[in-house]
């Protein structure tokens, strides 16, 4: 893979002096932290910007409970020179009218999506928000892209392990409990906070991306998930 769209999120970090944890992740309490995901030892940063008790109640209250929130978002695409129009369409193609929740998404991706692209350099992102009320990442695994944002609006956030913990030959063999031992060393990012996760599509990092999975689902709750992917 070409790693000239990745220029720009390592370019004067990756030899930054910045102790990282045997966990290979760290958290930051600044956007501008987000680009020492350039770091080679690095394969999992969280935001911790807080909760904004209003952004979070107003997706959570508005947003319809069934399928029937997340459209054919498929051919949707954020572009930089566009990312107004693109957010605008994204968030129509979720919602039959105008709301708090409606206003409150274009927020969320319009800024979010526009740190990901000055990040990245990335030509595009591809989005989705969703309701999530199954288990259908409940395994622990790796995602087979380069990178990706989370961040949960309601319900559990994205549970993963740091590095130590992990058996790599277990992946994919439907034990969790094979990949980690102790359920105690399972980690979480919290409600509202932002998360970049590697992949092993990241140049130079097949075989170490981060660990994660869904938290297990429980009756009668769900999730508001948005996740924006790089478009290479």
């Amino acid at each position: 893979m070409n790693a000239e769209p990745f220029c720009r999120i390592a370019r004067g970090y990756t030899a930054y002096s910045l102790s990282i944890p045997a966990a290979n992740a760290i958290e930051v309490d600044d956007p501008e932290g987000l680009r020492f995901i350039g770091r080679e030892d690095l394969n999992l940063l969280v935001w911790r910007r807080g909760r904004d008790a209003a952004r979070l109640s107003a997706l959570s209250k508005d947003t319809p409970d069934s399928q029937d929130l997340l459209g054919d978002t498929t051919s949707i695409h954020l572009r930089a020179q566009s990312l107004v129009h693109d957010t605008q369409t994204f968030v129509a193609s979720l919602y039959d009218t105008r709301s708090e929740a409606t206003d409150a998404l274009e927020g969320e991706v319009f800024g979010l999506a526009a740190l990901l692209l000055s990040l990245s350099g990335a030509p595009a992102i591809r989005p989705r928000f969703e309701r999530v009320t199954h288990d259908g990442c409940r395994l622990f695994h790796t995602d087979k892209l380069t990178l990706r944002l989370l961040c949960t609006y309601a319900g559990a956030g994205t549970q993963w392990l740091p590095d130590a913990e992990v058996d790599r030959s277990a992946l994919g063999r439907g034990s969790n409990a094979a990949v980690c031992a102790d359920p105690g060393k399972i980690r979480a990012v919290r409600r509202g906070d932002v998360a970049l996760l590697k992949g092993e599509a990241w140049p130079g990092n097949a075989g170490r991306g981060i660990v994660h999975r869904s938290p297990p689902a429980r009756p009668g709750t769900g999730r508001l998930l948005l996740t924006l992917d790089l478009a290479l």
